[in-house]
């Protein structure tokens, strides 16, 4: 898939409006330092860090100032995760949310902005600001790639390692071709690596076994229809266990017979750059 401003196809659990409506970038420089369903702090990530030249965060387009927290603690004294931040309401029931600014530095004599309007700093030097994309009528929070201009990147996701995995060893596909019969769980090890940024979660995923696909993701948006975030709420496998505790993504389980036995991934950015691997297992 190719990231454009319109004529966007999306998933289920995206925003229709996202073909009609699109963003600027928050910053001066147009680059995503991590993306949309990053792990992050042991959870897939529901925006993106955006690294800032000049220091300053922008609006993405005009709207009316939502939400303003110029500290670092919620009412009660929670912290706050995103920092001291930012909320502005748009058309079409989209927020967007600007984090990790700078305490003392948010435009909160602001009612309404216009695109470009500066809402604050990032918070130290060399810092990335926090940019989410909400939708109100969806209750889910969006890739804001897809609403954004799309990023120069011509460099295709990696796929570190697949293993299969089960109570007594895990194997390393590529380096494993004999296995024994019995269930395993599939986890993938991948990143897009896009220009100089670190810790990419690409924008799609997929799993077939013996040609017959069991496992898709794509990051579109993510919402909680009972309570728990999920990438695709027909599927417990994309919530809050999506990543086990080395970052690997779970890509559901499998039984493997006797026999050989035929196992394909592909990854994709947002951009369409994709990798693919295919590796064949004789099942003892």
């Amino acid at each position: 898939m190719t990231g454009r401003r319109t004529g966007i196809t999306l998933g289920a659990a995206a925003l229709a409006v996202a073909a009609i409506f699109a963003l600027e970038w928050p910053t001066d420089r147009p680059e995503a330092a991590s993306t949309f369903g990053t792990l992050s702090d042991g959870r897939f990530s529901t925006g993106m860090l955006v690294g800032s030249g000049d220091g300053l965060v922008r609006t993405a387009a005009a709207g009316d100032l939502a939400f303003v927290l110029d500290g670092d603690s919620l009412a009660g004294g929670f912290p706050s995760t995103l920092g001291a931040f930012v909320a502005v309401a748009h058309p079409q029931d989209l927020t967007t949310v600007y984090g990790r600014l700078e305490p003392g530095t948010l435009s909160t004599y602001l009612t309404t902005v216009r695109e470009r309007d500066i809402l604050g700093r990032v918070s130290g030097a060399g810092a990335a600001a926090w940019f989410g994309v909400f939708d109100r009528a969806k209750d889910a929070w969006v890739n804001p790639l897809i609403l954004l201009a799309p990023e120069k990147d011509s460099i295709g996701p990696v796929i570190r390692s697949v293993l299969l995995s089960n109570d007594e060893r895990s194997y390393r596909l590529g380096e494993a071709r004999t296995v024994r019969q019995g269930r395993y769980e599939v986890l993938l090890d991948t990143a897009d690596p896009a220009g100089t940024a670190a810790g990419r979660a690409p924008y799609s995923v997929r799993l077939l076994v013996d040609g017959i696909e069991r496992f898709a993701c794509r990051f579109d948006s993510a919402a909680a229809p009972e309570g728990v975030l999920l990438f695709d709420p027909r599927d417990a496998r994309t919530g809050p266990d999506f990543y086990d505790e080395r970052g690997f993504m779970r890509l559901g389980t499998l039984d493997l017979a006797r026999g050989a036995a035929y196992l394909n991934v592909s990854v994709a950015d947002f951009e369409g750059n994709s990798r693919e691997l295919t590796y064949q297992l004789a099942v003892e």
